[in-house]
């Protein structure tokens, strides 16, 4: 989960957009009323539905959010292109996420950099002097990716690419270690599931 700064930043924006998301569920949701929020100009109330819909929408985003993460963050470039073939893929669409995933990295380190140098400069002191420094670090980066595109497609034609990314170490298979494991985890997380949901029907469940 190691990422770099802009990433982490983009990250928490989604999860206020997750809390958002959820809040205005629990609000627009009918139900029994849970309490009730008086802003003077306007009463919030929360019903008890809304409040368990909205936060296992929250949950399940989060998590869906975090598996995509740890998947890019721990997964090496070959292996993931090689999982996009196997996955039967058209070829162009897999050298395009290999080569976004590539230099996105590069384009958001040259970001940072030229952030930190116009913050230096102090040229974001001030709203105005915010909104013109933004906006050209926006038209800088808009030119220095056309310019690591040319340089980058020169290097690959140099390279002889034809568009796949060979795995010369090819990832391990799935033993029947993990298989167990992940069968037992499931089942940790159903009973898990069921105890919480309703308790009496483990016990229905272990008598059947």
């Amino acid at each position: 989960m190691r990422f770099p700064r802009v990433i982490a930043f983009a990250i928490l924006e989604g999860l206020g957009i997750f809390f958002l998301g959820a809040l205005v569920i629990a609000l627009v949701t009918y139900g029994d009323a849970l309490w009730s929020l008086d802003l003077g100009f306007i009463v919030l109330n929360f019903s008890r539905q809304g409040v368990e819909l909205g936060t296992m929408v929250f949950l399940r985003a989060t998590a869906g959010v975090t598996v995509m993460l740890f998947f890019a963050t721990s997964t090496p470039i070959p292996y993931l292109a090689n999982a996009l073939r196997q996955a039967r893929l058209p070829k162009e669409i897999v050298e395009l996420t290999i080569l976004i995933y590539r230099y996105s990295f590069l384009l958001l380190e040259q970001m940072e950099t030229m952030t930190i140098a116009a913050d230096c400069r102090l040229g974001f002191r001030g709203y105005k002097n915010k909104l013109k420094t933004t906006a050209k670090l926006a038209v800088g980066i808009f030119t220095r990716s056309l310019d690591v595109a040319d340089r980058s497609q020169v290097a690959l034609n140099c390279r002889s690419f034809r568009g796949e990314f060979h795995c010369y170490r090819s990832p391990a298979k799935i033993t029947p270690k993990w298989v167990l494991a992940a069968l037992s985890f499931f089942m940790l997380m159903f009973i898990v599931n069921v105890i919480l949901v309703n308790p009496q029907s483990l016990t229905t469940l272990f008598h059947v």
